[in-house]
């Protein structure tokens, strides 16, 4: 139990309470569907469905209080929208004054102070055909990266305008179970979801990408409610109860090819279509050794091309050296490696860098600058350290992205290698992406 006093305006005041039992009943008697509206699909939804439940919510027995009305729709607050896929009425929920954090991986430490309302919930309608209407409840999540930008927030994010977002949508039937889900990455669909496939295998698609790399994930949802008062500026909480629920799915990562028909390839990582007339074999940019092109981009001069290789579990200082000694200045991996051990109290060289850690070891001894992409950071002469996906496994390996080529492909140097390697933007998992200026130990 955690007991807070927090303000929050009078448009979050509504505390409704969960829906326990799921039935839907389909009547499609006396609805008129001549136009599909806000008003059509209230009309069509209420004669056809009796009650739903909404994840996390209905998964505890806390959450199941007699005398609590179900979550209902907003109304008032639909939004009718047709794309290329159908016709669709999308409609907020009256959830419980609550919080939704939601993070794929419950391992990953995050303070209670950086947990904040990550996820949204709407009720999705799409009207397949005269007296024939598919319902969903989905879920919008925004990664760190997305949220952090400008503080945003999801309240505005419609799914048929989705150019900038990043983060997961997920897609539940009215029980609340997973149907499917999709990845983005700056309004580009970068991979998909489903139920855990304990087989792991990736197949490749028949047109437009190619399924290669999938990974198994423990999905956390952390939601709170709060009880408290009204007053002049709203609701003072006086108490939070907080309760966390699991499932499992399987995140399958999508390299964009070209098939013949969609005139080039496309990267969603990199930055856009690689001009050409498509057909022929799939060519799918692995990681592989660097090979000089014209109009390749490398961030400054004078970059090595090779370093020494690194010994296990030294790829983030050995990375860290190589960008101090190409800056001419005094950082090295035993300074590195005290520093550590003195702050966190843990070694390197047994443990590694913890991902909680490296920004933080990465500020104290360079100059760093906001990431605003990869191009953008090589353009205005940064390197990026950043981590890349190693084999099927959720584990990754730190890198340092130094230059892009023409096609969006990055340019890095691999500790593990010593030399440079070239990449589709695809395989650089980005889990974190630090942008170094310069160094703070140069001496005059």
């Amino acid at each position: 139990m955690k007991k807070n006093i927090i303000k929050i305006s009078l448009v979050f005041l509504t505390l409704l309470g969960i829906a326990s039992c799921v039935q839907e009943f389909i009547n499609n008697e006396d609805i008129d569907t001549d136009d599909f509206s806000v008003k059509a699909a209230k009309s069509i939804f209420e004669k056809q469905v009796h009650t739903f439940e909404v994840k996390p919510f209905i998964l505890s027995a806390k959450t199941r209080k007699e005398g609590k009305p179900a979550i209902t729709p907003l109304w008032s607050k639909g939004y009718h929208f047709n794309d290329e896929t159908g016709n669709y009425v999308e409609v907020p929920l009256n959830l419980p004054l609550s919080k939704i954090f939601a993070r794929r991986d419950p391992k990953e430490a995050v303070s209670d102070d950086e947990k904040y309302q990550n996820t949204m919930v709407r009720l999705l309608i799409q009207k397949i055909s005269e007296n024939d209407y598919e319902y969903s409840i989905v879920h919008i999540t925004g990664d760190s990266l997305y949220m952090s930008k400008g503080k945003r927030t999801l309240t505005s994010l419609h799914l048929n305008n989705l150019s900038s977002f990043s983060g997961q949508i997920r897609y539940f039937n009215l029980k609340a179970e997973l149907l499917w889900g999709k990845i983005y990455k700056n309004g580009a669909i970068i991979g998909h979801i489903s139920l855990m496939d304990e087989s792991n295998n990736s197949t490749p698609n028949t047109r437009g990408y190619y399924t290669n790399h999938c990974e198994n994930y423990p999905v956390e949802y952390e939601y709170c409610y709060y009880t408290g008062y009204e007053d002049n500026e709203g609701i003072t909480i006086t108490n939070e109860d907080c309760y966390t629920e699991t499932h499992w799915e399987t995140n399958c990562y999508d390299i964009w090819v070209s098939d013949g028909d969609d005139g080039g390839s496309y990267n969603p990582g990199g930055g856009g279509a690689s001009g050409g007339s498509g057909g022929g074999t799939p060519t799918i940019n692995n990681p592989q050794k660097y090979i000089k092109a014209d109009n390749d981009k490398i961030s400054k001069k004078k970059i090595p091309e090779t370093m020494t290789i690194q010994i296990p579990n030294m790829c983030v200082p050995s990375i860290m050296e190589f960008v101090s000694n190409f800056l001419k200045g005094q950082v090295n991996q035993v300074l590195i490696m005290q520093y550590y051990y003195n702050t966190y109290g843990r070694s390197i060289a047994n443990d590694g860098v913890s991902g909680t850690h490296i920004e933080d070891l990465v500020n104290h001894f360079f100059t760093t600058s906001p990431f605003e992409g990869y191009k953008e950071a090589i353009d205005k002469g940064y390197v990026v350290m950043t981590d890349i996906r190693e084999g099927t496994s959720t584990e990754a390996h730190n890198i340092l992205v130094i230059g892009y080529k023409s096609n969006g492909d990055l340019i890095y140097m691999d500790p593990a290698k010593g030399y440079w390697m070239e990449t589709a933007s695809f395989y650089i998992k980005g889990d974190y992406k630090i942008c170094i200026k310069g160094e703070k130990y140069i001496s005059n």
